[in-house]
């Protein structure tokens, strides 16, 4: 089921079927302006509610689909957390202008989406050669954090 679920979320995110309201990005930052304001991260219990509800909530509703209808529900939900964690349209989107910016030679905005791709790392470069190593090791990072981390999840610990 693990492993359908990889296929179709892959599938889904390719062929960029979901909308931007249900992408991983949107929600995050839903849940954060819920969550991890000044007032929620004041005490050890609104912290340690921020960090746990989410993994609270996905096994609550995966206790009570198990079973259900032949299992099919509990494979939808888990399609449907799949197909979340894979959307990051707006990180393909930026590394695709990033792409054509160095196939057309503008090194100005190379820099510039170099810059966006990774916004928790300087982007300290000396020239285009070093930008170009660069942003192969952040693309590198990206794509284990966004999609690697979350295929061995599904294929090793799913259900």
């Amino acid at each position: 089921m693990a492993l359908f679920s990889l296929l179709v979320a892959i599938l889904v995110e390719r062929l960029k079927l979901l909308p931007s309201s249900w992408q991983f990005d949107h929600l995050m930052q839903a849940y954060h302006k819920q969550f991890w304001d000044d007032e929620s991260l004041e005490t050890e219990f609104g912290v340690a509610m921020a960090l746990i509800l989410p993994a609270l909530v996905v096994f609550l509703i995966s206790h009570l689909l198990h079973g259900i209808f032949f299992d099919l529900l509990s494979l939808l939900f888990w399609l449907l957390i799949s197909i979340v964690c894979f959307s990051h349209q707006r990180l393909r989107v930026l590394f695709k202008q990033y792409i054509q910016a160095a196939c057309r030679g503008d090194v100005q905005a190379c820099y510039r989406y170099a810059g966006q791709l990774d916004c928790t790392e300087c982007l300290d470069v000396i020239d285009e050669q070093d930008l170009g190593h660069k942003v192969g090791q952040t693309v590198a990072w990206i794509n284990y954090r966004y999609y690697g981390a979350v295929a061995l999840f599904l294929i090793f610990l799913g259900q």
